[in-house]
């Protein structure tokens, strides 16, 4: 589910890195956002700096869509709720996280590359974006301002109302990924990055990277869980997924 590298175990500069490997496109549900809440407490724990990256041609496709529509209530707001907690936990995590995009991050997934304090794409054909819009759910309090914290004023609208994902080097040259280097070269430019970051004082980074959040508005969101787990739980909620899923399914004949 979710396959771990340590680099420098035991030093200051110590990075550990987190491979999303969980069915073909990483989907979050309960498991995986479980598993990599544990693995970022087990390297906050430890002090050790995280590069957050995917398998094969995608970083993950975002919510598990299936499992929303198949599952009963309960597991919609358990999920939810878990999910929160998964992106306060990014904002909050106090040492280095690169995310490491090595193919399409779309949705949540996306949401949580924007978590991260640096983030790598590889050219090709990947596509980055927020498509919660076109699937009919509204964005948690906590992911909507991680993602306003990393979008560019004037595609704040056109990237969350048309909900259409975007090609890498534009999403780059706008400045919603830091960098683009090949696919070869992404998991050594990552280790790097983050070995860099981990290099400053661990006391420094943390206290810079609290007033950074603090000044993007990320470290006072209040979630409103009933108003979300209602939302996403509507009966017309869950029939715009089910035809999300009907188009995705006759594309893929």
């Amino acid at each position: 589910m979710i396959e771990r590298e340590r680099h420098g175990e035991g030093t200051e500069s110590a990075v550990t890195v987190l491979r999303l490997a969980h069915g073909k496109v990483s989907a979050l549900d309960r498991e995986l956002v479980a598993a990599l809440a544990q693995e970022l407490a087990t390297a906050e724990a430890a002090g050790s700096a995280v590069v957050l990256t995917g398998t094969g041609s995608v970083f993950s496709a975002g919510v598990d869509l299936f499992r929303l529509v198949e599952e009963a209530g309960e597991y919609r707001e358990r999920f939810l709720a878990e999910l929160c907690a998964l992106f306060h936990q990014l904002v909050e995590f106090p040492r280095p996280l690169v995310a490491a995009l090595n193919g399409h991050a779309l949705a949540g997934g996306f949401v949580t590359a924007c978590g991260c304090d640096y983030r790598i794409g590889v050219t090709g054909p990947a596509t980055i974006g927020f498509t919660e819009l076109k699937v009919g759910v509204p964005f948690p309090r906590i992911a909507q301002a991680m993602v306003l914290a990393v979008t560019p004023v004037h595609l704040r609208e056109p990237m969350l109302y048309l909900a259409e994902p975007m090609p890498v080097a534009e999403a780059h040259r706008h400045g919603l990924l830091h960098e683009l280097v090949s696919p070869g070269e992404l998991a050594a430019r990552a280790l790097e990055v983050a070995n860099r970051l981990a290099a400053v004082p661990p006391p420094a980074f943390a206290a810079t990277k609290r007033q950074l959040r603090e000044h993007q508005g990320l470290t006072d969101v209040a979630d409103e869980l009933d108003d979300l787990v209602a939302a996403w739980s509507s009966a017309g909620t869950l029939d715009a997924i089910r035809g999300f899923l009907a188009e995705l399914r006759a594309k893929r004949r």
